[in-house]
């Protein structure tokens, strides 16, 4: 990898892999050059970062024998104008975009909040159309079918926190249920890892328990593993979803509770896999 950092004032660049646990910093001389070359001998994708400036990392993916090319322009408003050459440089591209949907706030804003369904759903089409452009021309065909499901599951997933939408109209009182969103969640297989993720099934149930005149938040831990239990069927994706669960909500329930909800074994055999799991968190 070599490259070029224009406007560059000696601002410290870093760069890291996920996979190899690096973390080293680019040596960069006055004039903004920079050349480095991984140790490992395998294909990665490595991270650059500038102090300072953002995007906070840049995707490079690099494979024994390439060759590839970075031009960064410090920017005053402290970003960085990116440009790929090399034998990937498509493939940056896309890696890069991709990156960056997660600045995305579409769900997250108060805009999304007086939005129907459909209109919410528009917003994401245009960025979906544009991503889909530049995946379509890398060459790599295993690399192209990875980003694909990615692709699809992410978007899929910006879909589902609409959920969280409808929550907060309910709570403040504007009980507007969208048919069009009641129909996107009944077409999703929540049991497919491919089409599901443990954030999709939160986001599912949170907007059962916002429905339910019954619910009661002091005790939403044990009910979302109640309906956890319910909505779940194939053994191989509730484990990971249920133990995400107690990990992140720093609570484990009684043995009683979790005796009441993980071994009822006719039904799903795996539960009992994960009572074991979670007892030995205790």
């Amino acid at each position: 990898l070599k490259g070029h950092i224009e406007n560059y004032r000696g601002e410290s660049v870093f760069v890291s892999c996920y996979e190899s646990n690096l973390q080293d910093t680019l040596k960069v001389d006055a004039s903004g050059n920079f050349s480095w070359t991984p140790s490992g001998t395998g294909s990665q994708e490595y991270g650059i970062r500038v102090a300072g400036y953002q995007p906070w990392r840049i995707p490079v993916y690099l494979t024994p024998g390439d060759r590839e090319e970075l031009d960064l322009s410090l920017l005053p408003d402290k970003t960085i104008k990116v440009k790929y050459a090399g034998n990937r440089a498509t493939e940056n591209e896309y890696r890069l975009a991709f990156s960056r949907l997660d600045e995305l706030r579409i769900g997250y804003d108060l805009e999304s909040r007086k939005l129907s369904f459909a209109d919410y759903k528009a917003q994401l089409e245009p960025i979906e159309h544009d991503l889909q452009i530049l995946l379509e021309q890398i060459d790599d065909p295993e690399i192209k079918a990875h980003f694909r499901q990615k692709q699809h599951l992410w978007f899929q997933n910006r879909r589902t926190v609409y959920a969280s939408v409808l929550a907060m109209r309910l709570r403040e009182g504007e009980a507007t249920p969208d048919e069009n969103f009641n129909a996107f969640v009944q077409s999703l297989d929540v049991n497919d890892p491919k089409e599901c993720n443990e954030y999709m099934v939160y986001e599912i149930i949170y907007w059962q328990q916002a429905q339910d005149s019954a619910f009661r938040t002091e005790e939403r831990k044990i009910d979302y593993l109640n309906r956890l239990d319910h909505t779940i069927a194939k053994d191989t994706f509730l484990p990971c979803i249920f133990c995400n669960h107690v990990k992140y909500n720093k609570k484990i329930p009684s043995t009683q509770t979790l005796l009441g909800i993980s071994c009822r074994s006719s039904r799903n055999p795996t539960n009992y896999v994960v009572f074991v799991t979670v007892q030995r968190i205790r």
